[in-house]
């Protein structure tokens, strides 16, 4: 059951994360626009995940993991042959926008099912394992996807998209089966007692703080995978943009460790806060030495450091939301914090992009990430969840 939530999570999610980069120039001539307004690409991916975080968790509790990884392997089909034959941008972006959505339904339903097969205490390595899976898809899509493009052109990219979709929608349609600790009876049972059922959970203080320390930690995070490459050229002192590039790659290569290793610790002491907390601020000071970070050498060394510290908060974001409220609508939770964390994906690079703008200098944008970090890491540390 892992590996098959792992193998359908790494060929859809990660490859739609895997195609921007790639395709951007060639997407800006087919259609005649600029390079700035193709990224649109990946603004209206989370404008999609945003707008169903909410409603797939909603889905989940209603339907069970199955049902709602279905539903989200169906909009990745749907959005993925839009775009295959958009003969504009905004029905290409229209395809994005469903993509999104369906990512985030089948990231719900995925950590959902994971919880449904272990037991809560040891529940943590295995959604690290899991979440382990997106870096590598990203790694190994690009590199797929940069091959279709040369040969063929962008549109085979998104067509080899479909493909994932629909392969992941037959594996995960015949594999995917509810586990031994998804009974309805066992799920309100457990996990906190809100008394008031869904309304509880839209009430819950706590699950919307947590959703609120996800979005400050998580828009450091998501500015550093946007900016790195251009950070390492302009201000690191690399001159190559192949090696920028490779130096990048290490943020996902030290990433899987990090979801791994944060995994592995909760199970062995039972604690998922502090897993969140303590690398929210190693990241953020880390993100404070880029300021005196120049040259080859020390540039790797800063990107396998933050590439550990950022990834490890991310199994914990989707392993603490079950702890705020009964399981039975644990659903609704996650995806009041993916909302949060998808927000973060929509204006994290604005801000961050705007405060380097200010001077092109790393100095105003490491102290604002660093920041965003700390406070995050202190409203979490608010939440009850142990």
């Amino acid at each position: 059951m892992l590996v098959t939530l792992i193998g359908v999570y790494m060929i859809t999610t990660g490859f739609a994360f895997a195609i921007v980069a790639p395709v951007l120039t060639p997407l800006a001539g087919a259609f005649r626009t600029g390079v700035a307004t193709a990224a649109y690409i990946s603004t209206f991916y989370f404008l999609g995940s945003l707008f169903m975080s909410m409603p797939a968790g909603l889905i989940l509790d209603r339907w069970g993991p199955r049902k709602a990884g279905v539903l989200g392997l169906l909009l990745f089909a749907i959005g993925w042959s839009t775009s295959y034959f958009a003969r504009s941008l905004p029905i290409l972006l229209l395809g994005r926008l469903a993509v999104g959505m369906g990512a985030v339904a089948l990231a719900i339903a995925s950590a959902a099912s994971i919880q449904q097969w272990f037991k809560p205490e040891e529940s943590a390595f295995p959604i690290g394992l899991w979440a382990a899976s997106l870096p590598i898809g990203i790694a190994w899509g690009e590199v797929l996807a940069g091959i279709m493009l040369e040969r063929y052109g962008w549109r085979e990219d998104f067509m080899i998209g479909l493909v994932f979709s629909l392969t992941g929608l037959a594996i995960y349609g015949a594999v995917v089966r509810p586990g031994p600790y998804g009974s309805p009876s066992d799920a309100q049972a457990s996990g906190k007692d809100e008394g008031h059922g869904l309304e509880g959970v839209l009430r819950s203080v706590d699950v919307w703080k947590f959703g609120v320390a996800v979005l400050f930690e998580s828009i450091p995070f998501m500015a550093v995978t946007t900016f790195w490459v251009t950070w390492l050229v302009k201000n690191g002192g690399i001159s190559s943009l192949v090696l920028a590039s490779s130096l990048a790659s290490a943020l996902g290569a030290a990433g899987i460790f990090g979801t791994l290793l944060a995994g592995y610790l909760s199970n062995r002491t039972g604690k998922r806060k502090p897993l969140f907390v303590v690398p929210s601020l190693a990241f953020g000071v880390a993100l404070l030495g880029l300021i005196w970070t120049r040259g080859v050498d020390q540039m790797a060394a800063m990107s396998l450091i933050v590439g550990f510290t950022s990834y490890m908060p991310t199994t914990m974001m989707f392993a603490i939301p079950g702890q705020l409220v009964p399981a039975r609508y644990a659903g609704a939770a996650l995806g009041i914090a993916l909302a949060f964390n998808t927000l973060a994906g929509v204006i994290g690079p604005i801000i961050v992009g705007y405060a380097y703008s200010i001077r092109e200098a790393l100095i105003i944008p490491a102290f604002a990430m660093f920041a965003c970090a700390s406070v995050g890491a202190a409203i979490a540390q608010t939440v009850d969840s142990e």
